[in-house]
């Protein structure tokens, strides 16, 4: 049990859970709360609800809050030691779907009358988010990893406006057609778990 939590501790989960059921609260407190993103005049503006934003503030510190607080000797660490940070990175990585999915049910059991489709599609983006995130604490260090999910989303956001039938908007779920590519969701996923092992997740610069 103490070795248990000496690991919650070092990679700071108490912190990181406490980030997440905050940002749950806030999504189902203002549940219709949403900005309209408009860059050039005549087109619809893009609706940033509430679950996006509390996903996004979810991805870009999340994996900086809870990297592990340890030297190079957990380098050293045997396979089995780097399989569970592994699995806790894993977990981390997909944390920032939680707002949204408190969003969603909060919508779904409310009397507001909303039709919604089924939330799997949506989900896609947080885990790109957060392993972009993940990726850029590991490889470029804490700043790059907070601002790289604001940078990719924004990029998305206005992308999405200006070109509805574009590629962002095929590949990543907009404000009304939920739907992902999964097989680049997968693929992100599974290089930021590949690049996490042989890390032990600690970040590459605070190796050296």
């Amino acid at each position: 049990m103490n070795t248990v939590n000496g690991f919650l501790h070092a990679r700071n989960a108490y912190v990181g859970a406490l980030f997440l059921i905050a940002l749950s609260i806030l999504s189902l407190s203002f549940p219709m709360t949403y900005i309209g993103v408009s860059v050039k005049a005549g087109f619809p503006a893009r609706a940033v609800g509430i679950a996006e934003i509390c996903a996004l503030i979810a991805a870009s510190f999340l994996p900086t809050f809870t990297k592990p607080h340890f030297n190079k000797a957990e380098l050293k660490a045997p396979p089995t030691r780097r399989a569970i940070h592994s699995i806790f990175t894993a977990l981390v990585i997909i944390s920032p779907c939680l707002p949204a999915i408190t969003w969603y049910l909060r919508i779904k059991w409310s009397e507001l009358g909303y039709q919604l489709p089924g939330i799997i599609g949506f989900l896609g983006t947080p885990i790109v988010l957060g392993s972009l995130s993940m990726l850029a604490l590991l490889l470029a260090g804490r700043a790059v990893s907070i601002v790289t999910p604001t940078l990719v989303f924004f990029t998305i956001v206005v992308t999405q406006h200006l070109f509805p039938l574009g590629i962002t908007a095929q590949v990543f779920a907009t404000a009304k057609n939920w739907h992902s590519s999964w097989l680049l969701v997968s693929a992100l996923f599974i290089t930021a778990l590949l690049v996490s092992y042989p890390l032990a997740s600690i970040p590459y610069r605070q190796q050296r």
